[in-house]
């Protein structure tokens, strides 16, 4: 496994979706919280694969709500906007994605909306 999965480091945990592509990759120890916010991510993104979006939605919003100061809150409202986009509500995503600028204006998922953190108002 480590070989297929080109593991360099430990602990290395890897999600992988039953069809065949990587979800996500963590390397190196996490604290349970953060532990805990990579795999409401990862599961997140699988149900987001399997077109299940109401679930995907879910999951990611619980992330932000329960795990706000972890990293993967940031990342949570990045994919949650997503959702919305895949199901046709392109409004309801740029509203998450706003709020997410506005919440994390540092981290690199507000940077890949394409909206100025700094001109964002909360």
């Amino acid at each position: 496994m480590a070989r297929r999965y080109s593991i360099l480091w430990t602990p290395t945990l890897v999600f992988v979706h039953f069809r065949g592509p990587t979800l996500r990759e963590t390397v190196g120890f996490l604290p349970p919280r953060e532990l805990l916010g990579e795999l409401r991510l990862a599961r997140g993104l699988f149900e987001m694969r399997s077109a299940r979006y109401a679930e995907a939605e879910s999951l990611f919003a619980r992330t932000v709500t329960d795990l706000p100061e972890t990293a993967a809150a940031p990342e949570a409202l990045f994919w949650q906007g997503t959702t919305h986009y895949f199901r046709g509500d392109k409004d309801r995503m740029w509203q998450v994605w706003r709020h997410l600028a506005a919440a994390y204006p540092s981290s690199t998922w507000a940077l890949r909306t394409t909206l100025d953190p700094g001109s964002v108002t909360p």
